[in-house]
């Protein structure tokens, strides 16, 4: 199953730019650096501005990324909205620039703009109906929708 990640088509809306470069902090990550790994308790959100981050999972015991995320994706929205660990391993797989946003931060300014959540809400809703396609896809039958 994919990890979780804000992203529509390379484009957030305006307001949740707006809202992530207000707060972020620009990261340097070396390939082969961790950036965070499935299990720990998460502490912010991250995006990747330049570069390429490999996604695994414990439970695949290869040495290569299930997925590869690049330029726009956001890692770790879901694990900040719903308080669980973060569900895979993200690892810069070449040189990356990475802007971060702090969880109270971030939480704190989604509090004080609430139409925010909604949108959170819309990216994290489209990630759940990419996994649920991809267990479709790999099944080979047609599972039935929520």
């Amino acid at each position: 199953m994919p990890c979780m990640l804000l992203y529509c088509g390379g484009m957030y809306s305006q307001s949740m730019d707006a809202l992530l470069q207000s707060l972020k902090v620009i990261r340097q990550y070396e390939a082969g650096a961790s950036i965070f790994r499935e299990g720990e308790i998460p502490v912010g959100v991250f995006f990747v501005k330049d570069g390429t981050v490999g996604l695994s999972y414990a439970m695949h015991e290869r040495s290569s990324p299930q997925r590869v995320a690049g330029p726009g994706e956001i890692l770790g929205l879901s694990a900040i909205a719903t308080g669980n660990r973060h569900e895979c391993s993200a690892t810069a797989t070449a040189a990356c620039e990475i802007g971060f946003v702090d969880r109270a931060d971030l939480l704190r300014a989604l509090e004080e703009r609430p139409a925010t959540w909604l949108e959170v809400l819309h990216f994290l809703s489209g990630e759940v109906t990419a996994a649920y396609d991809e267990l479709r896809r790999q099944s080979g039958r047609r599972l039935k929708s929520v």
